[in-house]
């Protein structure tokens, strides 16, 4: 479902959803901020309508400066403002700017740290009938790799203007990518934009991972519902809303508390730490006091500190078993996140009966797949996780306006859960150099994996400082030393086996213990790339070449289904 706490545009999924080009929020921006700024300068390479600084030209003529055909000259004489205590804005077609004039930006702007906004207009292949002289697929690539530069490719043209405004607060090198023709707006003027941040668009709803546990391990009642399913949304949204406004670290009493405010304020029928018996051989053989019950037909448990035991959620699934009630819900505040369990016991298959665990639910929610989208491409995203939901399976849909610097935390936060099968990062670029590029060098550095506290430690830029002394040791550029009692490495610093007693690798670099005590897996998920496949565009409609070229919502669909099976 949309995030509710982003305030999205309610119509996004209508046939007639308002659609405005990108680049028009950029011309709006230039406006209000030459009403506020008059340090604000603007120039363009013969591109003033095109590029939608015309407006601002005709206002304020003094600060705006026609360049010709003529980027590298631009760009130089952007360089020298920006360094004499003006904010230039240099418009032109991504192709020309960054494209044709990049050694002049890269040595006059970049280098110098001139405060010198780069708007690339017409990128990617939306640029459509132009063709692909003036589709520029490359331009992400070619920026991103330049040290002291900050990326934003705004989703639509509210973003764009945001995104405009942002830049012009920050002293320093920007580039701000936009596209032509239009596209649907997503987000609204109460949408927040925090630059440097993922924004979760699309969230699997908070039941995505509402387990049963009964025979036979199924997730779904008999008839394909949920368990309970509004009241369980309820709760669900509930626990959410302590966990946001409490946080974690507190003692026990202090959630049930909450929660039981909570239930009040909604009206909800609860009875607090109620005995209920325990039936054996139709006799009462002994009561069992769950924390809450809600409407006499929801067991709920809270705890904190340490997860729930299978032995505990085994007991749970035995007190359903000899009492009425079919459903449990196990909520643990632990010390990093907040995790719900759901525990069903099926009557109707009771002569097969027999306990298995369940799966868990986290406060980030349940996905089988995390969609990372930049720029227009969002829109497909979106329509493809709402389609795949109605199938039943469920995705996070991120934002990711800004390209440079990448929000690590929130990457590490989404691939990090237990349920994630994969990634699909979707732009309209080259997939090479670009934001899956971007993604995918981010988490092979971050060398995170799921393991305890003897295995690899990282420091704050999640680089691999050091490891414990039983486990491979790596120098200052991260290459592995060689030692007696460690990993031996070859010729080519490879490290191909560890002794007995060390961490062993499979041919898929999946990170095994082994005593062989369980898989210790590399955080770095299987990644399917959608964008232009090292090729470039051609002329045609922007709807057709989107499709041609697998970057629309079915393409991503299939790359999702592709990882989930």
């Amino acid at each position: 479902m949309l995030n509710p706490e982003l305030k999205l545009n309610p119509k996004i999924f209508d046939p007639d959803v308002e659609q405005k080009p990108i680049r028009d929020g950029y011309g709006e921006a230039l406006l209000e901020l030459g009403e506020k700024n008059p340090n604000v300068v603007v120039l363009t390479a013969d591109l003033a309508e095109s590029t939608r600084v015309h407006k601002f030209a005709e206002k304020w003529p003094e600060r705006f400066i026609e360049c010709g055909v003529a980027e590298q000259n631009m760009a130089g004489i952007a360089a020298g403002l920006g360094i004499s205590g003006k904010i230039a804005f240099i418009s032109s077609y991504a192709t020309f700017s960054p494209g044709k004039n990049w050694e002049t930006i890269r040595t006059t702007i970049i280098y110098n740290d001139a405060n010198v906004k780069i708007a690339g207009h017409h990128s990617g292949i939306v640029t459509g009938p132009d063709g692909a002289t003036h589709q520029a697929t490359e331009d992400i690539a070619i920026m991103r790799c330049l040290p002291n530069i900050r990326i934003i490719s705004p989703c639509d043209a509210i973003e764009a203007k945001k995104a405009t405004l942002y830049s012009a607060e920050v002293y320093g090198p920007f580039y701000l990518r936009f596209v032509r023709d239009k596209t649907p707006v997503i987000t609204t003027e109460e949408t927040p934009f925090r630059f440097g941040k993922i924004e979760k668009f699309w969230i699997p709803r908070t039941d995505a991972n509402l387990t049963r546990t009964d025979t036979n391990n199924t997730q779904t009642e008999a008839n394909g519902d949920i368990l309970y399913k509004e009241l369980s949304y309820k709760i669900n949204g509930l626990i959410y809303k302590i966990k946001n406004d409490l946080g974690l670290g507190h003692k026990e009493n202090v959630y049930k508390n909450a929660f039981e405010i909570e239930l009040q304020k909604e009206k909800i029928n609860y009875e607090k730490e109620k005995s209920i018996e325990i039936i054996y051989d139709g006799k009462k053989v002994g009561t069992y006091r769950p924390d809450f019950i809600i409407e006499d037909k929801i067991l709920i448990e809270f705890k904190t500190g340490l997860n729930f035991s299978p032995e505990y959620k085994k007991q749970i699934w035995y007190y359903l078993k000899s009492t009425k009630y079919k459903l449990g819900i196990l909520v643990n505040f632990g010390n990093r996140d907040v995790n719900i369990y759901r525990i069903v016991y099926d009557k109707s298959r009771d002569k097969k009966s027999n306990f298995r665990e369940g799966s868990r639910e986290s406060s980030h929610g349940f996905a089988d797949v995390i969609i990372f989208a930049t720029g227009h491409l969002l829109y497909q995203a979106l329509l493809a996780a709402k389609e795949l939901e109605e199938e039943g399976i469920y995705t996070y849909v991120c934002n990711v306006h800004t390209i440079k610097p990448l929000d690590g935390e929130t990457i590490l936060e989404l691939v990090s859960l237990p349920s994630v099968k994969g990634v699909v990062t979707v732009e309209d670029h080259q997939i090479t150099g670009g934001l899956g590029s971007a993604i995918a060098e981010f988490l092979v550095k971050a060398n995170i994996s799921r393991t305890d506290a003897n295995l690899t430690r990282t420091n704050a830029n999640n680089d691999v400082s050091r490891t414990d002394a039983n486990l491979t040791r790596t120098n200052a550029n991260n290459l592995p030393l060689t030692n007696a009692n460690n990993t031996r490495t070859n010729a080519n610093n490879d490290v191909p086996r560890t002794d007995a007693n060390l961490t062993r690798t499979n041919a898929n670099n999946d990170v095994c213990d082994s005593s062989r005590n369980g898989l210790r897996r590399f955080v770095v998920p299987p990644m399917i790339f959608i964008g232009l496949q090292d090729t470039f565009g051609e002329s045609g409609r922007p709807e057709d070449l989107i499709k041609k070229y697998k970057m629309d919502k079915e393409a991503i669909k299939e790359a999702v289904k592709r990882l989930i099976e």
